[in-house]
C-alpha cells in the first residue's frame, strides 16, 4: 500500500491563572494591604499531541472493491476541562492584652489553581491486555460467523433426542412432580393410614432439571428456531462490515489533594485517578454467498468442515463447564475459524488515562491562624468550584494479520454468579444420580 508517512504535533499545556486580594482593617479604619488583585499564571503539564501514521490517496477506490484500506497509525493527546476555583475568607485577630483592639483580614481567590496530575501515561498491565484481547477476537469471530449462519446444525443434530425428549415432554420434572402431589394429597385424603410424604427430594429434583431444562434446551432450542425461520432464506450482500470491541478498567485509586486557594486557607479536592484499555477488531467478512443472493444449506446450517472442531468441543460432556474456567472452546473456534473469509481488517488498541478532581467546599484553616499567642475569630469561610478533569488517550492502529485472530490461553475467574449457578444445579443432578444407583 504506497503513500507518504505523516507525523503531526502539537503543544499542550494547562495553562493557570487566578488572582489573590489580600488586605486588613484594624480598629482604627487603617487599611494594609491592597485590594487589587494579585496574579498568578503560568503553565503546567507541557506536552505534546502527536500523530503518526501513513497517508493512503487510493483508499476511496480500495473500499469500493473491498480491499484492505487500512493504514498504520499511532498518537497521543492530552486534553483537560477545568472549572473556575472561588474562596473566600474573613477573619479577626487580636491581642488578649488588648481584646477590644481587633484585625479583620480579607481574603479572597478566584480563576484557574494549580493540580497534581503526573506523568498521565500508564503501563497497562500484562493480564488485563490478554483478557480484553482474547474478549475482542471471540467476539469478532462470533460476529463474523453470525454474518455467515445464525444456525448451530452440527450441535443440533447431535443433541437430536434430547431435543425431541424436549419437544415431546417439555418441563418433565415439573410435571411429575405436580402429578405425584396430587396423587398424594388424594391418598392423604382417602386414607388415613397413608404416611408417604409430598416429597422435598422430589422438589429438590424437579427444581434443579427444570432449570437446567430451560438454560440449556428450551432456551438454545428457541433461538435456534427462530434464527432457522430468520436465515432460511434471506439474500446477503456478498461482504459485510463487522465490528467488535472489548475494554476493561484497571489502576483505580483515591485519594485528596490540598491546593492553595487563598492566604491561610487550604482548599480540599477529592482526586480519582482510573485507566481504560480498549481493543477493537473492525473488518468486512465475505458471506460466502451465491449469484441469487443466498447461501448453501450447509452453511446456512454450519455443516461445514471449519466448523467441525468446534462442535466436537461443544459436544463433549461438560466442556462448557471448563469453558468458564479457560478459554478452550475460544481457542478451538479461533484455529478453526476461516481467516481468509475476511475481506479486510485492522485492529486498534487505546488506553485511556483519566484523572478527575472534585471540591467537596471544606477549606481547612492553617499556619498563623493557629497561633496560640493571638485571639482568633473566623468571620467567613467559603470555597467552591475547581472541578476539573485530565485525561491522556494514546492508541495504536495496524492492518489485521493472521496472528490477530488467535487468542492466549487464559485461566479466568468467573465474575457472575451464573455459572456458579449452572455448575452448582448440575453438581446437584450428578450427586443424586450416583447415590440412587
Amino acid at each position: 500500500m504506497s503513500g507518504e508517512s505523516q507525523t503531526k504535533s502539537e503543544r499542550y499545556s494547562y495553562d493557570y491563572l487566578y488572582a489573590i486580594v489580600g488586605y486588613s482593617v484594624d480598629s482604627y479604619g487603617n487599611v494594609t494591604g491592597s485590594k487589587t488583585p494579585t496574579a498568578s499564571r503560568g503553565s503546567q503539564f507541557v506536552r505534546t499531541n502527536s500523530f503518526i501514521g501513513e497517508t493512503n490517496p487510493k483508499w476511496k477506490d480500495q473500499i469500493r472493491a473491498h480491499v484492505n484500506a487500512t493504514t498504520p497509525a499511532s498518537g497521543i493527546r492530552y486534553s483537560h476541562k477545568v472549572s473556575p476555583f472561588t474562596g473566600t475568607m474573613s477573619f479577626d485577630i487580636w491581642d488578649p492584652a488588648f481584646p477590644h483592639d481587633k484585625t479583620r483580614h480579607f481574603y479572597s481567590a478566584y480563576g484557574y489553581i494549580l493540580y497534581d496530575v503526573g506523568s498521565g501515561v500508564v503501563g497497562v498491565p500484562g493480564n488485563v491486555k490478554t483478557n480484553v484481547r482474547n474478549r475482542a477476537i471471540a467476539s469478532f469471530i462470533d460476529k463474523c460467523k453470525a454474518a455467515r449462519s445464525s444456525i448451530e446444525g452440527g450441535q443440533d443434530l447431535y443433541e437430536y433426542k434430547q431435543t425431541l425428549n424436549t419437544l415431546r415432554h417439555p418441563l418433565k420434572s415439573l410435571r411429575d412432580l405436580t402429578t405425584h402431589y396430587t396423587a398424594t394429597v388424594f391418598k392423604l385424603k382417602t386414607s388415613r393410614r397413608y404416611k408417604g410424604p409430598v416429597g422435598r427430594k422430589g422438589l429438590e429434583k424437579a427444581i434443579v432439571d427444570t432449570y437446567l431444562e430451560y438454560t440449556f434446551g428450551v432456551n438454545p432450542l428457541v433461538a435456534d428456531v427462530s434464527s432457522i425461520i430468520a436465515d432460511a432464506s434471506r439474500t446477503r450482500f456478498k461482504s459485510v462490515s463487522v465490528s467488535a470491541s472489548a475494554s476493561e478498567e484497571f489502576g483505580f485509586t483515591e485519594g485528596t489533594l490540598q491546593t492553595p486557594g487563598v492566604p491561610f486557607m487550604l482548599y480540599e479536592l477529592n482526586q480519582t485517578r482510573k485507566s481504560k484499555y480498549v481493543v477493537r477488531y473492525k473488518g468486512a467478512v465475505s458471506t460466502g454467498v451465491k449469484e441469487d443472493g443466498t447461501i448453501s444449506m450447509a452453511q446456512s446450517l454450519r455443516l461445514v468442515p471449519e466448523e467441525f472442531l468446534p462442535t466436537v468441543w461443544d459436544c463433549l460432556p461438560f466442556s462448557w463447564m471448563l469453558d468458564y474456567v479457560a478459554n478452550v472452546g475460544d481457542i478451538i473456534t479461533a484455529l478453526s475459524f476461516p481467516t481468509g473469509s475476511v475481506v479486510w481488517g485492522c485492529v486498534t488498541n487505546r488506553t485511556e488515562n483519566t484523572v478527575t478532581y472534585a471540591g467537596n467546599g471544606r477549606p481547612q484553616t492553617i499556619g498563623l491562624l493557629s497561633n496560640a499567642t493571638h485571639g482568633l475569630q473566623i468571620q467567613d469561610q467559603r470555597a467552591s468550584g475547581g472541578d476539573a478533569t485530565f485525561k491522556t488517550v494514546s492508541f495504536l492502529r495496524d492492518t489485521m494479520y493472521g496472528s490477530d485472530f488467535y487468542p492466549d490461553f487464559q485461566v479466568k475467574i468467573p465474575h457472575s454468579v451464573k455459572p456458579f449457578i449452572n455448575s452448582l444445579a448440575v453438581g446437584i443432578q450428578q450427586s443424586r444420580r450416583l447415590l440412587s444407583r
